[in-house]
């Protein structure tokens, strides 16, 4: 990646990570039904993904020039996103978000997510997800 931010520890609540932009006061989207079978829900500067997990998760951003498959990933999504201001959100219902400073602009989000270990019985276990933003 050319422009990477640490791995950073997120609490996911109502199945959802949520990426906005800076700014934006109340980033949570009404769910239809076909927006439930793709597994993200777009509009207005603001994307919410389904997760694997209810429970704490890694979140890795990047800005980057190239992607590549991550065999890993068990989804993957790619999808438009305009930065408006420099800086976007990435949060979960109720959690405090974490701010990641990708600069303004028109990016394609590749989005991918991979268990870090097994599901357990209440179906809880560690997800990586991972959002790269290369710039169109």
């Amino acid at each position: 990646m050319r422009n990477s931010w640490p791995i950073e520890e997120l609490t996911v609540s109502y199945s959802q990570l949520v990426l906005y932009q800076n700014g934006i006061k109340e980033p949570y989207l009404e769910w239809k039904e076909v927006d439930l079978k793709r597994g993200y829900i777009s509009q207005n500067g603001i994307l919410s993904i389904e997760t694997l997990s209810n429970t704490t998760c890694e979140v890795r951003v990047g800005v980057i020039d190239e992607y590549k498959t991550i065999k890993e990933s068990v989804r993957s999504f790619l999808l438009p996103f305009e930065v408006l201001e420099d800086g976007v959100i990435i949060s979960s219902v109720g959690q405090k978000g974490l701010f990641f400073d990708v600069p303004k602009g028109s990016y394609s989000i590749h989005f991918d997510a991979f268990p870090l270990e097994p599901s357990n019985a209440e179906e809880l276990y560690r997800v990586r997800y991972i959002f790269q933003f290369k710039r169109v």
